[in-house]
C-alpha cells in the first residue's frame, strides 16, 4: 500500500487505541483518588492489605497502559506495521497490567519484604511493612514495572515463533520517473511540515502550559503536611506529581527537539510519525512518576538528604529541585529510566532465585547451605543501592541526547 493508504489504515486503528490508553490512565487516577477518600482513617491489617493490593493493581494498570501507548507509537511511527498487529492484544495490555501488578505484589513484594525482615531483624511483622513508605514505594514501583514490561515477554515469545522485519520504504532512485516521485515526496514533506508540524507544535505548547500551571496546583494541594488519616500509597503518588510533571515537560521538550530536527535540519518530516509525538508527554509523565518511586524506594540513594521529619513529602528545596531535574531527565531521555528499572528487575529476579534456592529441600535441610543462602538473602536488603557509575547500556551517551 502507498503512504496515504498506510496513514489512513494506521491512524484508523491508532486513534481509538490512543483514546483507550488515555481513558485507562485517567480512570486509574480517578479510582486511586477515590480509594484515598474511601480508605482514609481506616485501620486494620486486612483493610491495609486490600488497599495495597488494589493500589498495586491500579499502578500495574498504569504501567500496562503506558507500555501500550509506547508500543503504539513504535508500531505506527517507527515500524509502520500497526495494520498487522492484533488490536485485541492492545486492549488486553492494560488489563493484564492490573493482574500483573497484583501478582507482583502478592508473590514478590510481600514475601520478599517478610524474608528480608526476618533474616535481617528476626521479625515477621506484616503491619510494619505496610506502614513503611519505602516498602510502599517498592511495591508500587514493582507493580508498575510488571505492567509496563509485560510486552517484553510477549515479544520474546513472538520472536521465537516468527521473526518479522519491517522498514520504511525508500524511493528507488533507479526506477523510471524517480526524480518526479522524489519531487512529489518533497512537496508532501513541505506541506506536512507546515500543517501537521504546526499542529504538533501547538500540541506541545499546550502540554507545556498545562504542566507548568500544574506546579501552582501542586504547591497548593500537594506540598502541604498530610493529615494523619491520609492513605500512604495515595499520599506517595500525590507527592510524586512535581517529579511526574517534570517528566512530562522533559518528554515535551524531546518532542519539540525531534520536530525541529525533522522539519528544519533533516527536512524529512513524515506525518506517519504523528503518534510518536502524541504519546511523548504522557509517557514522560509516567516515567517521571517511576523515577520518583525509584528515589523513594532508596534505589538511587537520595534518602540521606531527605527531610528529617516524618512527613512523606520531601520539602527541602534542594531535594525537590533535584527530583524535578531527575524527572525532567527521565522524560527527555526515557531510555535511561528504562535501563534503571531493568537493572532493578534483574536484582529482584536474583532475589527470587535465592528464595527458590532456600526452599529447595537439598538446601533447607542442610545447615551449612541454609545458612549461606540466608546470609545472602540478608544482604538483599541492599537491593536498592546506588547504580554503579558508568553501568548500563548507555555508556558514552550523554543524558541530554534525545531518544
Amino acid at each position: 500500500m502507498d503512504r496515504n493508504e498506510l496513514f489512513r489504515a494506521s491512524y484508523g486503528r491508532g486513534i481509538p487505541l490512543l483514546g483507550y490508553g488515555l481513558i485507562w490512565l485517567a480512570g486509574t487516577v480517578v479510582i486511586l483518588s477515590g480509594l484515598g477518600r474511601f480508605f482514609a482513617g481506616s485501620e486494620g491489617l486486612l483493610l491495609n492489605l486490600l488497599l495495597a493490593v488494589m493500589a498495586a493493581g491500579l499502578v500495574g494498570g498504569i504501567g500496562g497502559a503506558t507500555g501500550m501507548l509506547k508500543r503504539l507509537g513504535q508500531h505506527i511511527a517507527i515500524d509502520e506495521d500497526l495494520v498487522t498487529q492484533s488490536v485485541v492484544l492492545y486492549f488486553l495490555q492494560p488489563i493484564a497490567g492490573v493482574i500483573g501488578g497484583g501478582l507482583v505484589f502478592a508473590f514478590i513484594a510481600v514475601p520478599g519484604s517478610l524474608l528480608v525482615n526476618f533474616v535481617a531483624h528476626g521479625q515477621l511483622i506484616v503491619a510494619r511493612s505496610f506502614s513503611s513508605a519505602t516498602f510502599t514505594a517498592i511495591y508500587l514501583l514493582l507493580a508498575w514495572t510488571g505492567g509496563y514490561y509485560q510486552q517484553q515477554v510477549y515479544l520474546k515469545l513472538k520472536s521465537l515463533l516468527k521473526k518479522q522485519t519491517a522498514g520504511k520504504k525508500a524511493v528507488n532512485l533507479d526506477a523510471p520517473f524517480s526524480f518526479k516521485a522524489w519531487y512529489r515526496h518533497q512537496q508532501e514533506v513541505f506541506r506536512w511540515s507546515f500543517t501537521w508540524g504546526m499542529f504538533i507544535l501547538f500540541y506541545a505548547v499546550l502540554w507545556l502550559a498545562v504542566l507548568v500551571y500544574s506546579y501552582v496546583w501542586a504547591d497548593q494541594s500537594i506540598l502541604t503536611p498530610e493529615p494523619a488519616s491520609a492513605v500512604l500509597p495515595i499520599v506517595l503518588l500525590l507527592a510524586a506529581w512535581p517529579t511526574a510533571a517534570a517528566g512530562g515537560i522533559g518528554g515535551t521538550v524531546n518532542l519539540l527537539h525531534r520536530l525541529y530536527q525533522r522539519v528544519s535540519y533533516e527536512q524529512n518530516f513524515d506525518r506517519q510519525e504523528l503518534m510518536w509525538y502524541l504519546v511523548q508527554p504522557v509517557v514522560g509523565i509516567v516515567f517521571g512518576l517511576a523515577l520518583y518511586l525509584l528515589v523513594a524506594s532508596g534505589y538511587l540513594a537520595l534518602q540521606p538528604i531527605f527531610s528529617s521529619r516524618s512527613s512523606l513529602i520531601v520539602d527541602l528545596p534542594p531535594v525537590v529541585m533535584l527530583q524535578i531535574l531527575l524527572g525532567w531527565i527521565a522524560g527527555f531521555r526515557q531510555q535511561l529510566i528504562s535501563d534503571l528499572i531493568l537493572k532493578l528487575v534483574g536484582d529482584v529476579v536474583s532475589f527470587v532465585k535465592l528464595v527458590l534456592k532456600l526452599v529447595n529441600p537439598l538446601t533447607l535441610f542442610n545447615k551449612t547451605k541454609r545458612e549461606q543462602v540466608l546470609a545472602e538473602i540478608g544482604r538483599q536488603h541492599q537491593i536498592f543501592k546506588p547504580i554503579a557509575t558508568g553501568s548500563g547500556s548507555n555508556d558514552g551517551v550523554k543524558w541530554w541526547a534525545p531518544d
